[in-house]
């Protein structure tokens, strides 16, 4: 396994898109989306995925920890990177363009600090944790604290999310997106854990028992959940926040088994490439999940299999036509995807 590009890892980042983008035609288009079986195991898995695949790729290189010109280096790139397309598409294409709340601004700004899910919140929340998550790794250098496995700038990441759960209390947890922020840090540490230690995970893959066994184990234990429990609709108890961590502790796991198996010695080229523009697609997809005339369609039918599979096809289709011409124009690239011209 190495930190440049990896085929397979590429299709594993194509795989958490796609099932983004198919979650999301779902509840544009299908009735009970959120009462079937499989929206519900896409719904436990796609964004904890997607999250744990950030974390992976959040830090690949040590020169971030050298100095604090380092980390505000680190951080104007991510900023770009994430936050820039954030507020671009919030603003101009939602607000301005589409006219979300009147075209008021003050009151667009205010609704989105207020509860950031209105945007596209994983960018911000991937940005936040990733200054979070250099932060404690430059922290634990600076003390001579061990941080290449990741165990400790992980703790060390988690202590400083800490102060959130009192910002939390007196404004509430969607302010700033604090419950997304503490939710999807277990994913993105997760990430950067296995990016710290890549060795160990090539061992274990290269044994077979332990990498069918692993996968088999978390497989079942992720389909006997989603089949039995309601991921989505279940209220926020302990309970079914564990229930909900484990499905995609396990889901995710055997999603990332199976695309190395079936992938590490031949990758499946359309998923290479949903895997190379991930960004791009999470930004885009979202404009054209609707644009079917709204009906009553249930999933399992012959009717809602249709108008989900056009949905997607067409939404696929667009996304790309509409990433192609904003990457042709590199003031809209910079802008709308966070892309300098030398990344095109």
């Amino acid at each position: 396994m190495k930190s440049n590009r990896i085929g397979w890892i590429d299709n594993l980042k194509g795989i958490a898109i796609l099932l983004v983008v198919i979650r999301h035609v779902m509840q544009a288009n299908i009735t009970d989306c959120s009462e079937t079986t499989i929206g519900n195991a896409i719904f436990a898995v796609q964004m904890p995925l997607f999250m744990a695949i950030a974390g992976f790729f959040s830090i690949t290189s040590d020169k971030y920890y050298q100095n604090a010109e380092a980390l505000k280096a680190y951080a104007k790139k991510r900023a770009i990177h994430y936050m820039l397309p954030f507020f671009s598409w919030f603003v101009v294409v939602y607000v301005l363009i589409r006219g979300f709340y009147d075209r008021n601004l003050v009151r667009a700004i205010t609704t989105l600090i207020n509860n950031v899910d209105v945007g596209l919140w994983f960018l911000y929340v991937v940005f936040v944790l990733s200054v979070i998550s250099i932060i404690a790794s430059a922290l634990c250098r600076r003390l001579n604290l061990p941080s290449k496995t990741g165990i400790v700038p992980t703790l060390g990441g988690g202590r400083l999310l800490l102060p959130l759960l009192m910002v939390g209390r007196v404004f509430g947890m969607r302010f700033l997106g604090i419950n997304l922020l503490l939710y999807y840090y277990l994913f993105f540490a997760a990430g950067r854990f296995l990016f710290g230690n890549q060795d160990v995970i090539k061992r274990c893959f290269d044994s077979p028992i332990i990498l069918y066994g692993t996968g088999l184990l978390t497989a079942a234990i992720y389909i006997l959940i989603v089949l039995n429990h309601n991921i989505e609709l279940a209220p926020d108890g302990i309970a079914n926040i564990c229930l909900r961590i484990l499905a995609a502790v396990a889901g995710c796991t055997a999603i990332a088994i199976g695309v190395y198996i079936f992938s590490r010695e031949r990758t499946n080229k359309l998923l290479e490439i949903l895997g190379q523009n991930t960004l791009e697609v999470y930004v885009v997809h979202v404009h054209y999940i609707g644009l079917l005339p709204k009906g009553v369609h249930y999933l399992y039918t012959a009717d809602g299999f249709i108008v989900l599979l056009v949905a997607l096809l067409i939404t696929i289709l667009l996304s790309f036509v509409t990433i192609l011409v904003i990457k042709k124009i590199p003031t809209l690239n910079y802008i709308f995807f966070g892309k300098k011209p030398s990344e095109r």
